[in-house]
């Protein structure tokens, strides 16, 4: 098991948290802004901070696992 989130890349497009099992163990959802349609989650180990979004696309949205800069 992974003790932290520094080997996934900065952004995941088309998929949710959810959708990859690494790194939603690795996650604790903190809050959701269901107007803004935005999730953010931490690291248990780390602290840092991960964002959930949806992005609007020409044909509707995809989900995008963003970590959340400084």
């Amino acid at each position: 098991m992974l003790k932290d989130t520094s080997s996934f890349p900065d952004e995941i497009r088309g998929k949710k948290v959810s959708q990859v099992p690494e790194l939603s163990e690795l996650l604790e959802k903190v809050s959701v802004d269901g107007k803004a349609w935005t999730t953010l989650y931490r690291c248990k180990f780390s602290g840092e901070e991960w964002l959930e979004i949806y992005e609007a696309t020409g044909h509707g949205e995809i989900p995008v696992i963003r970590r959340k800069k400084p």
